[in-house]
Order: structure tokens, then C-alpha cells, then sequence
């Protein structure tokens, strides 16, 4: 499944969604990267552009050791599994263990695959943009909610812990080119579409670097990223090999993803909706009510939404009642699944 883009224009009411924000990237002295999110929550659609200059790496996280990233919670829990730890050149990604574990199972939440009601997944965008609305809008959140955090979101180690304390799966963003980056300099993590695949490569592990504890990846934009097969086809395959899922936000309708994933064997899913174009509660609720209809028809559905207070206030009341009304919250990796192969053409 995935999002038209007619559900964000006939949601929205007219102007622009508004949040700003500067990120300045621990531990990176020579530049500066900064992405810009625009828009105001009082109504419309939303508009989001990625300006992101030159970025350099740095020594700092060229030279990170497995020791940087096993942290516990309350003493016990590991934060991260050295064995699912790989050391590149700009720093820890994910890998597949010897014995075939995957970052899927190790940081995945339980759900039981016995399970028959459809199931639905809400995923949350851009948490720690704003680090005020989105701790507020988590303290909200039921458990079964995914997000997903930016790799250039200050802290955001801090906010992944914070997250899978709670009870949250997490995604990256990966910010990948839009057509709105023609005459701007992107930074280290944006793939890019004239970069060769050894680049790409390395900006894709300079953005799974950042923090660990992630199941998957998301796109942050990548409106032109997502429509090319020479740049969907390694990128999706990257990630099946370093155990990663990939949802598809759904903004882009011309976006190949899904189709790719089907090929790589990439576990995947796609937004069915955004459910907070308008920030009233009233759009949310209905918009939550079409997902439901979504998921009774087709077994599962994803919406994707804002950490905005309103919405997270909206998404709390509706799930209390959605196990009596035959349905069930499902973290994104309990929705997200490996394509049928594609079968070949007969000769």
C-alpha cells in the first residue's frame, strides 16, 4: 500500500504547516548542517523543505568503538548488541550476526504472529525536530506507536533511548534528493541521484551511524531519490543485507520503493495515509476512522503523522477503543513484510 498525494490536498485547508528548526551536529567543528522543516500546525498542508549544506566528516565519528554505543537501560538492557555492530569508516552500522539475527528482531517489539485482527501501524515523523512538542507528544504516545528520528536531530541517541524505554520501535530518516535541493549543497547523509553507489553508500552509513537501536529506515523527502531504479535498487538491497526494514512515508505517488523492495526481497512498507495534514482534532479522528476501513480491507495499514501534541492527544483516545472494535496497534515491524519474489519472465 501506499499514500496518494491527493490525501494531502484534500485534507489541507489552505497555507503552509509550520515548525523550524536549526540542527547543529555534535562533534562536526569544520561546517554546519542544518535542516529546515516549515510549515503551522493551525491548519493547511504541510511543506517541508531540506536545506542542508556541505558536510565533512569528522574524526570524532570516523573513530567510534562498539564500547561508544553499549549503554544500558537501568543496568541490563543493552542499548545496542555489539554483534549486530559493524565498524565502516564513518562510523557503527547495522549488521546480520553469524547466525542470521537482524536489528529487526533485536530491537522489534514483541507482537504475536498468531494474530488475526487487521493491524494497524502509526508511525511518527521528524521526532526531536522540535525537542519540547515531540517529548510532549511521546508522553502521550501509546507504546505501540513507532517513530522515527532524523540522523542530523541533536542528540538523538538520547532520544532513541528515551523512545525505546517507552516502548517505541524506531526508524532513521534517511534524507534523500528532492527536487527542491537543485541549487543547494547537501550534506554527508543525503543520497543523492548523480552520486555514484560506493557514494550513496557511504552517505547511507554516515546516516545509520548516527545512533543504534533502530529497526529500519524511512525517507526524509527523496521525492526524485525514490522514482529511480538505479538509485532504489542497491540502496533497498543495502538494507536487506544489514537487516533493516524500509517504510515507504507515502509522499511521493510516482515513488518505486515498494516495487524495488519486491525484487530485493527488502522487508517493507508503505504509508496508506497521512493522518494530520489539518491539526484539528476532528481531521485527525476521521482520518484515523479511514485507516481502520483501510486495514479491515486490506489486513494492515500505516499512517504516518507529526509529533504534534493535538495529534498525539487524538491517537490516544482512538486506540483505547480499536481492540474492541475487532482491530489491533502493531509496531511498524509487525506490519512491515518481505515481498513476494518477482517472478521472472519465461524466456
Amino acid at each position: 500500500m501506499s499514500a496518494r498525494s491527493g490525501d494531502r490536498e484534500k485534507s489541507s485547508g489552505g497555507g503552509a504547516l509550520g515548525v523550524a528548526f536549526l540542527a547543529t551536529l555534535a562533534g562536526i567543528t569544520a561546517l554546519i548542517a542544518v535542516i529546515a522543516v516549515f510549515g503551522s500546525p493551525g491548519d493547511g498542508q504541510p511543506s517541508v523543505s531540506l536545506d542542508i549544506v556541505a558536510l565533512a566528516p569528522s574524526p570524532e565519528s570516523q573513530s567510534l568503538s562498539a564500547n561508544a554505543r553499549i549503554r544500558r537501560y537501568a543496568g541490563e538492557t543493552l542499548v545496542a548488541d555489539p554483534a549486530l555492530l559493524e565498524a565502516t569508516e564513518e562510523g557503527l552500522v547495522p549488521r546480520i550476526t553469524a547466525d542470521g539475527r537482524t536489528a529487526i528482531e533485536a530491537y522489534g517489539n514483541p507482537f504475536d504472529p498468531a494474530e488475526t485482527r487487521p493491524r494497524i501501524a502509526i508511525v511518527v515523523l521528524g521526532v526531536g525536530i522540535d525537542p519540547v512538542s515531540s517529548a510532549l507528544a511521546l508522553s502521550r504516545l501509546p507504546p505501540q506507536v513507532s517513530i522515527a528520528v532524523a540522523p542530523l536531530v541533536p542528540n538523538g541517541q538520547d532520544i532513541v533511548d528515551a523512545a525505546r524505554r517507552a516502548g517505541h520501535e524506531v526508524l532513521v530518516e534517511v534524507p534523500m534528493e528532492t527536487e527542491e535541493e537543485a541549487n543547494t549543497a547537501p550534506g554527508l547523509g543525503v543520497l543523492l541521484l548523480g552520486a555514484n553507489e560506493e557514494e550513496n553508500t557511504r552517505r547511507l552509513n554516515w546516516a545509520l551511524s548516527r545512533f543504534t537501536g533502530y529497526v529500519g529506515v524511512t525517507n526524509l523527502l527523496g521525492g526524485q531519490f525514490l522514482e529511480e531504479e538505479t538509485s532504489m535498487v542497491p540502496f533497498l538491497t543495502t538494507l536487506t543485507n544489514r537487516g533493516l526494514l524500509f517504510l515507504d512515508g507515502g509522499s511521493y505517488p510516482r515513488s518505486i520503493a515498494l516495487d524495488v523492495a519486491a525484487r530485493t526481497q527488502t522487508t517493507s512498507a508503505g504509508a496508506t495515509m497521512v493522518l494530520d495534514t489539518v491539526q484539528q482534532a476532528d481531521s485527525i479522528q476521521l482520518r484515523l476512522q479511514q485507516l481502520e476501513e483501510a486495514a479491515r480491507t486490506e489486513g494492515y495499514a500505516v499512517g504516518v503523522a507529526a509529533p504534534f501534541i493535538e495529534t498525539a492527544d487524538v491517537i490516544a483516545r482512538w486506540a483505547m477503543g480499536l481492540g474492541e472494535r475487532g482491530a489491533v496497534l502493531a509496531p511498524i515491524s509487525a506490519v512491515a513484510r518481505v515481498p513476494a519474489p518477482v517472478a521472472e519472465a519465461a524466456p
